[in-house]
């Protein structure tokens, strides 16, 4: 949602996308390196975004931000209505492993509630989870468990829950927020350190 926002502010007049290498599953951070050796170019960022996404081995049309982009009006992401050359450019497609709609976490004193979350969040949590859980004691609710959510339907959470990412702010009553689409783990830690813990 906040990708499709920010398009109506700034939208480019030529998109490049580095496709020589990219990465699959759990991205941004923990996915793993793809070789796709493509660049792919246009006039229309969300156009060449669906031109991507397909030969990632997705149909545009099912993939969120496009969509919300499209009704938007700033772009078109059927491809049939989309002008692209060379007209066999599929020959090129490589299908990418898609990020796990669910996360399994190590970290048996942790309880993740994640209700519509988008991969770059379950990405970084995972990140911050490996650098700082063992920190985490002063966030510890009832049970002995460190509570954290992400995702932009959470609700009914423990009181002293960490909230991770915009998408979690309309529960940011409910413990710590640390804003940011997605914030970095490290000023998720930043942020965590310096307040009043929760008992």
């Amino acid at each position: 949602m906040a990708i499709a926002e920010m398009a109506t502010v700034l939208f480019p007049h030529l998109s490049v996308i580095d496709g020589t290498v990219g990465m699959e599953g759990m991205g941004p951070a923990y996915g793993s390196t793809k070789r796709m050796g493509v660049v792919v170019a246009g006039n229309n960022p969300l156009s060449t975004d669906a031109v991507a996404a397909r030969l990632m081995g997705f149909d545009p049309e099912e993939i969120p931000h496009l969509q919300l982009s499209a009704e938007k009006g700033l772009g078109e992401i059927r491809l049939k209505n989309v002008s692209v050359r060379p007209e066999d450019y599929l020959k090129w497609e490589s299908p990418f492993s898609p990020p796990p709609s669910r996360l399994t976490l190590p970290f048996p004193d942790v309880v993740v509630h994640d209700e519509g979350s988008c991969s770059a969040c379950l990405s970084t949590l995972l990140v911050f989870l490996r650098n700082y859980a063992s920190r985490l004691s002063g966030y510890r609710l009832g049970g002995g468990k460190v509570h954290v959510g992400i995702g932009r339907y959470l609700n009914d959470l423990p009181k002293g829950t960490i909230l991770i990412g915009n998408c979690a702010s309309k529960m940011k009553r409910q413990g710590v927020f640390v804003q940011g689409c997605p914030p970095v783990a490290s000023e998720i830690w930043h942020c965590l350190s310096p307040k009043e813990k929760f008992s």
